[in-house]
């Protein structure tokens, strides 16, 4: 997910990249309309084919994650949710906590992964990886060395937002998101 400021900073959006946008609606109209030819040209394999690229477009449609922050009514609007079936959360900032800058170390050498993390206040959601980048260190290099970029897009949207931003970029931390809910 990108951060970005729309309209005159009245708005604040962390979505999916107009590129990856752009790759799940070719996916999906791609393979729709190879489906189509496979089926007018009797090719059972390019309908198959076709049905498949289209169906991984509509799940990847459905899968798309994002937070839109109004800044003049002070609410947000948050999708977030497996497939099919996500879970659409909305709020006013009084929710929000703080915005932690993180840093994990991956398993190859010197790879380090930089997160922006919202938190809720009382956990009254469930965390946010609101935009991670990765850097690869040189030996002796900080663990903090590449997370300058994100500390500032953390420190307009924390801003702009109302909130405290946390820089704990200068020590490893474990991915904040766990994968498997319970």
């Amino acid at each position: 997910m990108f951060g970005r400021f729309i309209g005159e900073n009245k708005y604040l959006i962390f979505a999916p990249a107009k590129e990856y946008i752009w790759l799940v609606a070719a996916c999906v109209f791609g393979g729709a309309a190879v489906a189509v030819w496979g089926g007018a040209t009797q090719s059972f394999y390019f309908t198959c084919l076709g049905v498949a690229v289209c169906m991984a477009g509509v799940w990847g449609a459905a899968s798309l994650h994002w937070i839109s922050f109004n800044l003049r009514e002070r609410v947000y609007t948050r999708r977030q949710g497996p497939g099919l079936f996500p879970r659409t959360y909305r709020g006013s900032f009084k929710d929000l906590e703080v915005i932690f800058l993180m840093t994990e170390q991956r398993f190859i050498a010197g790879q380090v992964t930089y997160r922006l993390l919202l938190q809720w206040r009382a956990h009254k959601e469930p965390p946010m990886v609101l935009q991670q980048t990765y850097f690869i260190l040189s030996p002796g290099m900080p663990l903090n060395y590449g997370a300058g970029p994100l500390f500032h897009l953390g420190s307009k949207a924390s801003q702009a937002l109302g909130i405290p931003i946390v820089d704990n970029a200068h020590y490893a931390s474990a991915n904040p998101v766990s994968i498997v809910t319970r």
